[in-house]
């Protein structure tokens, strides 16, 4: 008898319970009972989201919240997402910071439990700044741009060029003079003419040599060839093209070179200052800027210069406060998984980070980007090399067999004798 016809049975009186042709009759009953029951499981089953057995039958359960599977999710992974999704819009906020580091905590774990491997390290704490090591979370973060006075073949007196800041907020600017076989170039100024502000280098740049302007924060240094000449910096504020500025103007130490938010256009000529050299390339006068280089048919001809080849490339970099843009850095450095299942781990790794992507993607606020970027084990150890060769370069000659001496390199008005002298 099955136990549902056992059931029936012990409801009938004694006298009856036990006889063999009730429980002959009972017994088929109890089986469809039977039946009912389990298809009622079966039923309540699909109607529970944990225990539901098939992916499509979850998958109808999550459109009532409109989070539907990805269509490289299984049910234990799609299950991970759905959870993850659902706490972060109904209990924090959905485009709350506290929302997206949640979905990122919630998901991950989940999906490294549903896939039997550990992909990122433990959630112990987020930074609010991009680290080495750890996690972060980072509203509006520094974006990087790089720009090229004039081009790679340099950049010639009274170049102009506009330069876009796209972040919030006005960012000093760096700067990285190389000089070129037109060089040496001599007291070099760079100009924001949307600021009015100035930077100038008091001295030359040899060709080939460098010249690496860094800002941090308000502050300037400025190293030529490994050695410092922050002492030859100067900052002249409120420059106005065509008149000279006065000493009012000048200050020092200098401070960082400023782009304002948007765009700014950048000046460079090499002034004239006292004491300094360069009588055959620096402008005796500031110029205006209706003055540039002759080009036939280019230019007026009393508004014209003789032209002059470029004797510096002048490389700029800022870092722009991205605006609208929410950065989920993850730390990518370490994964385990089991012995031969590392092509499994590999493709679960790439996966969740697909997965992050699109939920903090539909997540964020409307208008607000945010990208999830997982950091690679990685090591760098930067370093600028300098190749010295010191001059003049000293040729010795080999003596003959019997020359008890080997003759002096060169010849030196007064110090070599005649003898023993080489042209050099």
């Amino acid at each position: 008898m099955t136990d549902r016809g056992r059931t029936i049975a012990e409801r009938l009186p004694l006298l009856y319970r036990d006889g063999e042709l009730v429980n002959a009759l009972l017994s088929p009953v109890g089986l469809q009972h039977e039946i009912v029951d389990e298809n009622a499981r079966r039923v309540q089953r699909r109607h529970w989201f944990d225990t539901a057995p098939g992916l499509d039958d979850a998958a109808k359960l999550g459109d009532l919240l409109d989070i539907g599977p990805e269509p490289w999710q299984a049910l234990g992974e799609y299950r991970a997402w759905f959870h993850a999704l659902r706490t972060a819009r109904l209990r924090r906020g959905a485009v709350t910071g506290e929302a997206l580091r949640g979905f990122v905590e919630d998901y991950t774990e989940a999906f490294e439990a549903a896939v039997d491997i550990d992909v990122l390290p433990p959630f112990d704490d987020w930074s609010d700044e991009p680290t080495a090591v750890g996690h972060a979370f980072v509203e509006n973060p520094a974006l990087r741009r790089d720009a090229v006075l004039a081009g790679p073949a340099g950049v010639t007196p009274l170049h102009r060029q506009v330069v876009v800041n796209g972040g919030l907020d006005p960012t000093p600017l760096q700067l990285l003079a190389t000089g070129t076989a037109g060089g040496p170039e001599y007291v070099p100024v760079v100009v924001n003419l949307r600021t009015g502000v100035a930077l100038v280098h008091l001295g030359p740049i040899a060709p080939g040599e460098r010249l690496w302007i860094r800002a941090d924060g308000g502050t300037v240094t400025a190293e030529l060839e490994g050695r410092d000449v922050s002492d030859e910096l100067r900052t002249i504020v409120q420059v106005r093209p065509g008149a000279p500025w006065e000493l009012a103007q000048v200050s020092t130490p200098a401070s960082a070179l400023v782009l304002a938010p948007g765009e700014n256009e950048l000046w460079f000529l090499p002034v004239a200052h006292f004491d300094e050299p360069g009588l055959d390339r620096v402008l005796l006068a500031l110029a205006d800027l209706d003055l540039r280089q002759g080009r036939w048919d280019e230019t007026a001809f009393d508004r014209s210069l003789f032209a002059q080849d470029a004797a510096l490339v002048v490389q700029l970099r800022w870092d722009e406060a991205s605006p609208a843009t929410v950065l989920v850095d993850l730390d990518g450095g370490s994964m385990l998984s089991p012995a031969a299942r590392l092509d499994d781990a590999l493709e679960n790794r790439a996966q969740l980070v697909g997965s992050l992507q699109s939920g903090v993607s539909s997540l964020a606020a409307a208008g607000v980007r945010a990208d999830v970027r997982v950091r690679p084990l990685a090591a760098s150890q930067r370093q600028r090399d300098r190749l010295r060769m010191i001059l003049p370069v000293r040729q010795r000659e080999v003596g003959t067999v019997g020359i008890d001496h080997l003759p002096d390199a060169g010849g030196v008005f007064g110090v070599t004798d005649f003898n023993d002298s080489t042209y050099r």
